[in-house]
């Protein structure tokens, strides 16, 4: 649980960075002030309750609203692949999240659980993917 938490959050904080560029000021240093304060908060609650929910609602919060928020924004931005890469990690995510929610399985071998881990190992792919087109230059679309 604190190790995805954790990994959730440094995406958050990488995606807040990058996008620093083009926000107001005020909006990178209150979101990043956000990132440790619901990482601490959520973990905390994770931890003293022992309930995972407070996980998934860490990761939905993360990856949905703000991982998916200033990525849209980088993409309506700059047009990047990476950017587009990361868009559609998060929609892997969201897939994987819907399996999980719903409980929706294949198989008591292939459940909702490992459904769900697919989908975030292809999510991961894609992160990965995205992260270092905008490292190496964004990968601007030309028209």
């Amino acid at each position: 649980w604190i190790t995805s938490m954790l990994s959730v959050a440094f995406l958050e904080r990488a995606v807040i960075q990058y996008a620093r560029r083009w926000i107001v000021p005020r909006i990178g240093v209150f979101f990043s002030g956000l990132n440790i304060v619901e990482l601490v908060c959520f973990m905390m609650l994770s931890l003293v309750t022992l309930n995972f929910d407070f996980v998934l609602i860490h990761a939905a919060y993360v990856i949905a609203v703000v991982v998916g928020g200033f990525t849209g924004f980088i993409y309506m931005v700059e047009r990047s692949v990476g950017s587009k890469q990361i868009l559609l990690g998060v929609l892997a995510c969201a897939i994987g999240a819907f399996f999980f929610v719903f409980e929706i399985g294949l198989h008591k071998w292939f459940n909702q659980v490992d459904i769900s881990h697919v989908f975030m190992m292809i999510a991961s792919v894609f992160y990965y993917k995205g992260s270092r087109r905008l490292i190496e230059g964004g990968g601007t679309i030309h028209h």
